[in-house]
């Protein structure tokens, strides 16, 4: 009778241990969550969105290339592309 009692104080202390890290491991796992929602709140600022001249690509402006005239480009084989095109031709005839 006494090892039965012995046994069952045993298990009671061995599940209110594991009963309590489980509430402590829930705990921090709730306040990571706290912590990554409170990071994610933290936005960047909007950019604003220019189209690349030569495809019509849309890309924040800090990407951006600048070309003549105001032009932006995804590219630098755009910007070359498409500056070449537009630029007076340099031979008379």
């Amino acid at each position: 009778m006494k090892l039965l009692v012995l046994l069952l104080v045993a298990l009671f202390a061995a599940w209110l241990w594991r009963s309590r890290q489980a509430r402590a491991d829930s705990d921090a796992v709730r306040s990571a969550q706290r912590k990554r929602r409170a990071a994610s709140r933290k936005i960047a600022a909007p950019q604003p969105i220019v189209a690349c001249a030569a495809c019509g690509l849309h890309l924040p402006a800090s990407e951006a290339l600048a070309g003549s005239q105001g032009r932006h480009y995804c590219s630098k084989s755009h910007l070359e592309q498409t500056e070449r095109r537009t630029a007076p031709s340099s031979h008379a005839g």
